[in-house]
């Protein structure tokens, strides 16, 4: 169950993005909870009684949804924070799967139906389609491919492209990996989600062997996993 909070001072949930929210989430009360404002005596009941929450960067009582965010973040229960203000969309670096730091209000909305129905669907917490609607995982592969590409070409024009030194040297920790690494991990789980730990470990081992592992190498592996993801 979601517990979804937002102040609709002017009522933009039933003008505001092509489709009456609270309407909508009405026929979807087996899955989200819709409030207008919080209390504080209610922060630890609707921790513990939600699985996660979607809330209004904007809400008046500023010092309440810092707490309540806090709570839902110690349990390990997934948080979305939207506004109108935010001029990106913004993964926790930690937990990108579970924490949306910042999307901005209209693209929330207008995908909020598609999360819903596949929450429904599937029982399911995928915040993801938040950020990119239908056909996230294809579209997430694209941005990994276009980032991950322009990244080795710019090392390539500095003289060399090594998959260890350049793309993955870091300590083994996770907390302690590069973006471009992370984004490399990200988008061969896109293409291979049922696979384990230990099979994208023996991916990379592979690569990391390859002494002469070159740009162009790189190239047509990071393609191969696009395509995976595109045709799944």
């Amino acid at each position: 169950m979601i517990l979804l909070v937002d102040d609709n001072s002017f009522d933009q949930m039933s003008e505001n993005y092509g489709y009456n929210v609270l309407d909508f989430i009405s026929q979807k009360s087996d899955i989200i909870k819709y409030k207008p404002e919080i209390k504080e005596v209610d922060l630890g009941k609707l921790a513990t009684k939600f699985e996660g929450l979607f809330i209004h960067d904007s809400l008046p009582e500023k010092e309440l949804k810092e707490k309540l965010i806090a709570l839902f973040v110690k349990a390990n229960k997934s948080v979305v924070i939207f506004s109108g203000q935010f001029p990106k969309t913004t993964f926790d670096n930690l937990k990108p799967t579970q924490i949306i730091r910042g999307i901005k209000k209209n693209r929330f909305y207008q995908n909020l139906p598609i999360f819903l129905n596949k929450l429904e669907e599937e029982n399911i917490l995928q915040i993801n389609l938040l950020s990119l609607g239908s056909n996230y995982d294809k579209k997430r592969a694209n941005l990994i491919n276009r980032s991950l590409s322009l990244y080795a070409t710019l090392l390539k024009k500095k003289g060399s492209f090594s998959y260890n030194e350049s793309l993955i040297e870091f300590p083994r920790n996770a907390h302690s990996k590069s973006e471009y690494y992370k984004y490399w991990e990200e988008l061969y789980f896109l293409a291979h989600p049922s696979h384990k730990e230990e099979d994208f470990e023996n991916f990379d081992e592979e690569k990391r062997e390859k002494t002469s592992y070159s740009y162009h190498d790189f190239l047509v592996d990071l393609e191969a996993l696009t395509k995976i993801v595109g045709n799944d």
